[in-house]
């Protein structure tokens, strides 16, 4: 839902009006996303609560070596493929730039092309920053294995009356979507990350 003016309406061309329904896709967007990685408090789980992820425990910063139980884990289960990457925050990603493979070589971890121990990484604000405090989450997996679902395309509502009063003009858009880890295995977590 967003409020704009009436008069922002009547004074302003064709392109506040592409402004607003960008912003309302780019809300709509963000809170898919953020549902399928944490849940929506409903229907949707989120990979970060599907039962057989496995969870792999930090107990304080991301290390090499807990990096590699991440993937580790997905190997033994058979659930490796060449489409898996990593998804973290801005705050893990800054600690990963400057983590070093190991004591004399002077390589790092994560390359300059956000590679991650040989696999793409992505960043994105969405990824949980205040788990229990300051533990945040890193997740590795193939992300083909989570199914994204949408129904019936987005319904616009304008609602001229409202907020009449104010000369005010509440936009609404409703969707419909679902998300599901169809195979938990090709997916491993770290949610105790301090960062």
């Amino acid at each position: 839902i967003t409020t704009i003016s009436d008069q922002l309406l009547k004074q302003s061309s064709i392109s506040v009006e592409n402004w607003i329904r960008g912003e309302l896709s780019g809300a709509i967007r963000r809170a898919v996303d953020s549902a399928v990685l944490s849940g929506n408090g409903g229907s949707i789980t989120g990979i970060l609560s599907t039962a057989g992820v496995t969870d792999v425990t930090f107990a304080g910063g991301p290390t090499r070596a807990k990096l590699i139980e991440m993937q580790t884990a997905i190997n033994n289960s058979n659930a490796d493929v060449e489409k898996m990457c990593w998804l973290t925050n801005p705050d893990i990603v800054g600690i990963l730039r400057e983590l070093r493979a190991d004591a004399g070589s002077g390589q790092f971890v994560m390359s300059e092309k956000d590679m991650l121990l040989g696999y793409k990484l992505i960043m994105s604000t969405l990824v949980p920053t205040n788990i229990a405090t300051d533990k945040n989450a890193i997740v590795f997996g193939n992300f083909d294995h989570c199914v994204i679902a949408q129904w019936g395309g987005v319904d616009l509502g304008v609602d001229p009356y409202t907020l009449m009063a104010n000369a005010q003009i509440r936009i609404i858009a409703n969707s419909y979507w679902d998300s599901e880890v169809i195979h938990a295995k090709s997916f491993s977590k770290g949610d105790d990350v301090v960062g």
